[in-house]
């Protein structure tokens, strides 16, 4: 059974109820793998910490270890964080564990970025006016500045030809359209 826990193939229902879990089977649990990971630190093999690393990642156990610390046993568990929200109640609990369960920690998000607006009223960044004045479009392949994919700051006219940092001379591109300019294999519209 995937981790020992009633999440598997031929559960009848889904998780439901916070006070049901058998704490000291998931303590019991994480702190086996983390006793694994550790032997074989010590032993150095390194592939088997790797992928026991990836283990504990996707751990059922561990993800419900970590919901509990920080909503229950944290001192700060009564503060909202970026989300603004905390889960106090036992149904709160299971919801952030719902959510947790289809959040991929391996894989990276791009950073959310906040503009704070000027006391004259304008925003802070010159890349804000510069996908602004883009129509938040990369004019390499026409998609949204902000789909996922990372981004790069072309420069229409090379620093090193005498271009400078100026907004007039700046485009944003995807990263992989950014590498279409550069090796000649699309050209900018």
């Amino acid at each position: 059974m995937k981790d020992r826990v009633k999440k598997d193939i031929g559960t009848k229902e889904p998780f439901q109820d916070w006070s049901t879990i058998n704490w000291k089977a998931v303590k019991k649990r994480i702190r086996n793998l983390r006793q694994r990971i550790y032997r074989a630190t010590q032993s150095q093999q390194w592939n088997r910490v790797r992928s026991l690393m990836k283990l504990m990642l996707r751990s059922y156990s561990n993800l419900l270890l970590s919901v509990r610390r920080v909503t229950q046993e944290n001192q700060g568990r009564k503060t909202a964080g970026i989300d603004k929200q905390t889960a106090l109640t036992p149904k709160a609990r299971v919801r952030l564990l719902r959510d947790m369960e289809t959040y991929q920690l391996w894989k990276a998000k791009p950073t959310r970025r906040v503009y704070i607006p000027k006391s004259n009223g304008k925003r802070s960044s010159k890349l804000y006016q510069v996908a602004e004045n883009q129509n938040w479009k990369c004019p390499v392949c026409g998609e949204h500045l902000f789909n996922g994919e990372e981004l790069h700051v072309h420069h229409l006219t090379k620093v090193s030809d005498g271009g400078t940092d100026e907004q007039t001379n700046l485009l944003h591109l995807h990263k992989t359209c950014h590498y279409h300019v550069h090796s000649g294999k699309q050209t900018e519209t």
